[in-house]
C-alpha cells in the first residue's frame, strides 16, 4: 500500500487526540487505489461517540480550516462525521467537511460500498467491523440513487 497523503496523516493526528472519536476510515479513490494527487479528492469517514454539538463543531471547523491552509492545501480533504448510533441509518444527515466548509450530508450508499469493499482504517476498527456487507444489487441501487439524486441535482 502507498503511504497515506500528508493531509490524511495530519488529520488523523489531530482527530486521534479527541476522546469522542473512535474511528477514521478511508473511502473513495484512495481506498480503491486510483487516487491521483492534485486531481482526486480525499474521502474520509470519522465515527464519533455522540452528536457533533456546537463545541465539537467549533473544534472540527478550526481543525479543518487550519489543515486546508497547511498540510491539506489543494488536497480537497473531506470528512463525514458520523455518530456511531446513526451509522446504519442511510437517511441520517451528518456534519461533513467539504470544499472548505461544514455542511450536513448523508453517508451515501456509494461511500458505504467503497468502505465495505475497499476501505481501510487509519484509526480504530475496520469498515467491515462497522458496516454490513453490500451485495452487487445493493451497490447498483446505490449508484442509481446517487445519479438520480445528488448528481442530477448538482448538474
Amino acid at each position: 500500500m502507498e503511504p497515506l497523503p500528508l493531509a490524511v496523516t495530519e488529520l488523523a493526528d489531530r482527530l486521534g487526540s479527541l476522546p469522542w472519536l473512535s474511528d477514521l476510515l478511508v473511502a473513495g479513490s484512495l481506498a480503491t487505489g486510483d487516487h491521483l494527487p492534485g486531481v482526486s479528492d480525499l474521502d474520509l469517514v470519522a465515527v464519533v461517540a455522540g452528536p457533533v454539538d456546537e463545541t465539537r463543531t467549533a473544534q472540527l471547523v478550526a481543525m479543518h480550516a487550519e489543515l486546508d491552509h497547511a498540510a491539506a492545501a489543494g488536497a480537497d480533504l473531506g470528512c463525514v462525521y458520523v455518530d456511531e448510533r446513526n451509522l446504519l441509518d442511510a437517511d441520517a444527515l451528518h456534519p461533513t467537511w467539504t470544499h472548505g466548509a461544514l455542511t450536513r450530508r448523508i453517508l451515501s450508499g456509494i461511500t458505504r460500498a467503497e468502505l465495505v469493499r475497499h476501505g481501510f482504517q487509519v484509526i480504530g476498527r475496520s469498515p467491515a467491523d462497522l458496516l454490513p456487507p453490500m451485495s452487487d444489487d445493493e451497490i447498483r441501487a446505490a449508484a442509481r440513487a446517487e445519479l438520480c439524486g445528488y448528481w442530477a441535482w448538482a448538474v
